[in-house]
């Protein structure tokens, strides 16, 4: 009995001590985000000022990181994680989903859900996509969303649109959508969040002359196969003009 009660008495101080690290990290992180807007640069931000802002000690900083970049690291990181999870439930959809949902003026399935999470962690994640924040991390969300999608992308894909112009295709879209999503949130979310999922479903199925009554439509896999063939004939030339002997006088 007394073996039960001490380790049941262990168990509550190691859930304390749990809560007690995730409310320290949550309260620095916080206090990063807060430093960054108020000095404008990440790289003015100080251990010092974080902690104090925080309302923690120095010691307690160098009990969870070994100085500001590694918490900027750990931030990141954990956004990263979140977003390709809800970037990859997005990409799951088919695109008779997205048909039906664009006729019935709905988002596309999980879009609300990514927005969502962007508005609920606008504080940080405003402060680290914003101008005086870390210039890398909006790269890093773009590899993370190609990450989540190429497999699902190329999942029943014409096979002559393959190649060069679908990896661009595909460089093309998951900029296009990160930066829609970095000026809502870096441009304080005017929009609610149903509304810009909205906004961000329907964007990708735009073509430019759409906005002036002229739809442009081209052959996809034609205009592929093409560019395909122009780069062979390219790296075809290359290799002949390599193995020609130089001239010599």
């Amino acid at each position: 009995m007394q073996d039960l009660l001490t380790q049941a008495a262990a168990a509550r101080r190691r859930a304390r001590a749990d809560r007690r690290c995730i409310r320290s990290r949550s309260q620095l992180r916080d206090a990063l985000a807060a430093e960054i807007q108020a000095t404008g640069d990440l790289s003015r931000v100080t251990v010092t000022a974080v902690t104090e802002r925080a309302g923690l000690t120095r010691r307690t900083f160098y009990s969870h990181f070994r100085d500001i970049p590694d918490l900027v690291d750990a931030v990141e990181r954990e956004a990263l994680d979140d977003i390709r999870d809800l970037v990859e439930n997005i990409s799951s959809s088919h695109l008779d989903e997205l048909t039906a949902a664009l006729a019935s003026l709905e988002a596309a399935p999980g879009t609300v859900e990514l927005l969502s999470y962007f508005r609920d962690n606008a504080s940080h994640l405003t402060a680290l996509l914003g101008e005086g924040g870390d210039p890398a991390f909006v790269e890093k969300i773009k590899d993370v969303c190609r990450e989540a999608v190429v497999s699902r992308a190329l999942d029943g894909i014409d096979s002559r649109a393959l190649g060069p112009f679908f990896d661009y295709y595909l460089a093309f879209a998951v900029s296009a959508e990160a930066g829609v999503l970095t000026r809502w949130l870096t441009g304080g979310m005017r929009e609610d969040v149903r509304t810009m999922a909205l906004i961000m479903t329907s964007l990708m199925f735009v073509r430019p002359g759409d906005l002036y009554g002229k739809s442009i439509d081209f052959n996809v896999p034609a205009y592929a196969l093409a560019l395909m063939q122009l780069k062979n004939n390219a790296e075809r030339g290359g290799a002949f003009a390599e193995e020609k002997e130089p001239i010599h006088d």
